[in-house]
């Protein structure tokens, strides 16, 4: 049952009930207002009670995703440092293997032009 209906439910059995108390009192006017009293009172007490304890699951909730999300952004700045370590390997792979074919074309158009010198 979600949260809204349970409030709305609590609300609408705490009013049904005062009007009831009050329809059949058998006692004094005083003494009605004051056990009315008291049960508002207690059916408060009830309510906050109740409300305590959503506030807490929501606050267990909240700081749950909260960690899941920690762990993800950890997890993906790790996978992000492992891709650039990778990029930078593969890059500097790569200047090697230009640089020693541009030295083998240089000396190979060296090598070229002095045959034909």
């Amino acid at each position: 049952m979600s949260s809204g209906k349970l409030l709305v439910g609590v609300l609408t059995g705490m009013a049904i009930g005062i009007q009831i108390g009050i329809l059949y009192a058998p006692e004094k006017g005083k003494d009605t207002r004051k056990k009315l009293s008291k049960k508002g009172e207690d059916y408060l007490d009830d309510l906050n009670e109740k409300f305590g304890h959503f506030m807490e699951g929501v606050n267990t909730q909240v700081d749950k995703i909260n960690k899941e999300i920690k762990d993800l952004a950890e997890k993906g700045k790790e996978a992000g440092q492992d891709l650039a370590e990778k990029g930078k390997d593969v890059s500097e792979n790569l200047a090697s293997e230009a640089k020693s074919k541009s030295d083998q074309f240089s000396k190979d158009a060296k090598s070229a032009i002095n045959k034909n010198s």
